[in-house]
């Protein structure tokens, strides 16, 4: 473990795993990217940049090949 550096994701491998967590929580809303800014899948509102904060991120990457 790092100091300072929070390595809580480092043995999460699934989105799901990383779905519940967020659950877990209390990251019950689900918005989508749309050329405003996000839309709540609940109430249709849309949320400007200003309007959203990041709190998180995960990246995913696929199979990776050796040759690369």
């Amino acid at each position: 473990m790092i100091p300072g550096i929070d390595d809580s994701t480092t043995n999460m491998n699934t989105m799901s795993q990383l779905i519940n967590k967020a659950t877990a929580k209390g990251f019950t809303g689900n918005f989508k990217v749309c050329e405003e800014g996000m839309e709540s899948a609940a109430n249709e509102k849309t949320y400007k940049p200003g309007e959203v904060t990041i709190v998180d991120f995960y990246r995913f990457e696929g199979y990776s090949d050796p040759q690369d």
